[in-house]
């Protein structure tokens, strides 16, 4: 079984949201960008105003890796690690589901999907886009 994620005072809107189906990040009300995982200061001005955007869930697969050992026991392997670029400018590491490792190609478009862990846990994760 994999680990539940532990919000704290930064990331509990975030977990909050995913729990409602919907994903979101920080946006930058000084420079605009926006940026993830949450923390208290915008990476590229410093600035600690910054909001949450609710996002589209589509991108495209930046990176990707098959894992084939599994970091812990209870984890099913083979599963799909990869880099997701959202379509509004930010980057995601997340898991891409529900299709085989080889269909996960760098470009891929995806979209995202949100899945029960175990517990109370709701994660999001990425499927194929299908044409």
């Amino acid at each position: 079984m994999l680990p539940e994620p532990r919000p704290n005072v930064v990331t509990q809107p975030y977990w909050h949201a995913v729990a409602r189906g919907v994903l979101q990040c920080p946006k930058c009300n000084v420079c605009g960008t926006r940026f993830f995982t949450p923390r208290f200061a915008c990476p590229s001005c410093l600035s600690e105003d910054w909001s949450w955007e609710r996002s589209r869930g589509r991108g495209t697969i930046l990176s990707a890796t098959t894992v084939h050992k599994a970091p812990f026991p209870g984890v099913a392997t083979p599963y799909v690690l990869a880099v997701v670029t959202l379509d509004e400018g930010w980057y995601m590491l997340t898991n891409i589901v529900n299709c085989s490792p080889s269909e996960a190609r760098i470009g891929a478009a995806v979209r995202v999907s949100f899945v029960h862990r175990g517990g109370e846990a709701v994660v999001p994760v990425f499927e194929l886009e299908i044409a």
